[in-house]
């Protein structure tokens, strides 16, 4: 049983196979990733169009409440009951509204009663 080839056209026939076979593996694997790391859609090159009155009004309220919350209250700890409290009224105020429903959902931290707040 012949394990290798002995001569040398049988050498270089084996070693053409050997190098065809990785060649195609390395070209199957680098189209895989190339397919798995292109992007669907391209990138939007154009100016970003004005925002809305609707929008600009939203972006306002959140600035306010990101700058109330993070600014002027500053670190909520479970520690500071004022703050938290301060913070779920501020949340419940900007949640309320027609037809919503704002609630606070009540449990246990350690040995205080914190709450969550969600509007539906």
């Amino acid at each position: 049983m012949k394990l290798a080839p002995t001569d040398g056209a049988t050498w270089r026939r084996a070693l053409l196979r050997v190098s065809l076979s990785l060649a195609t593996l390395l070209i199957l694997g680098a189209s895989a990733l190339a397919w798995l790391a292109a992007m669907p859609y391209s990138s939007h090159n154009s100016p970003v169009p004005a925002l809305t009155p609707a929008q600009q009004q939203v972006r306002a309220r959140l600035e306010a409440d990101v700058r109330f919350l993070s600014v002027e209250l500053g670190v909520r700890p479970s520690g500071e009951p004022v703050r938290l409290a301060r913070a779920a009224t501020h949340i419940s105020a900007a949640l309320a509204g027609p037809g919503r429903t704002v609630r606070r959902l009540p449990f246990r931290l350690g040995k205080r009663v914190v709450a969550n707040v969600e509007a539906t």
